[in-house]
């Protein structure tokens, strides 16, 4: 199964979003890389492109994940503002967002 990660990892909030990202590493490292039975991919992608948050890239980010047949759960984003991008597409997809 694979998890998608949405944060800003460049950019003027990367230090946030890289916070995020070790938050996630640490619970997954913490579980042995499972969830119950299942082995967890973690792909982590970037919503900023630079800037503190990009609309095309959340809204690119969720639907690599809505393509993406093994995808069960989407972390992010960190704010409300490109959570309104990629969050239709994932509820489109039936895939749990946390934001």
């Amino acid at each position: 199964m694979r998890v998608y990660v949405s944060l800003p990892l460049t950019g003027p909030r990367a230090a946030q979003g890289n916070d995020a990202a070790d938050g996630v590493r640490l619970a997954l490292e913490q579980a042995g890389g499972e969830a119950g039975t299942l082995d967890v991919e973690v792909r982590f992608l970037d919503d900023a492109k630079g800037a503190a948050w990009d609309p095309v890239a959340a809204g690119a980010n969720a639907r690599s994940a809505a393509q993406d047949s093994s995808a069960v759960a989407y972390i992010g984003e960190l704010d409300s503002q490109p959570t309104r991008a990629s969050v239709p597409i994932t509820n489109d997809a039936g895939i749990v967002q946390i934001s």
